[in-house]
């Protein structure tokens, strides 16, 4: 009887021990903030701009976001800048 309790209460400790493991490594739905600004001759703009990303985990979300980062010069005089980051 007392085997029979304690192979139960174990069953319970390793189920709800798998229950959290399985829920921390979950993925879920993040947003990526990008702000883009451009700087010209006489002209400049800056716009910020959300996007979803779903169902991947923090760290390969934080990826693809920042893969959106980057600058360029245009005409020597121009540039246009892209940073994102992820919330």
């Amino acid at each position: 009887m007392v085997n029979s309790f304690i192979k139960r209460a174990m069953k319970k400790i390793i189920g709800s021990m798998l229950v959290v493991v399985a829920l921390a490594s979950c993925s879920k739905s993040h947003i990526c903030e990008c702000t883009e600004s451009y700087e010209g001759t006489g002209n400049s703009w800056e716009i910020t701009l959300e996007h979803q990303i779903n169902d991947m985990k923090k760290k390969d979300a934080k990826v693809a976001c920042d893969a959106g980062d980057g600058s360029q010069t245009l005409f020597e005089t121009e540039t246009y800048t892209k940073e994102c980051e992820l919330r």
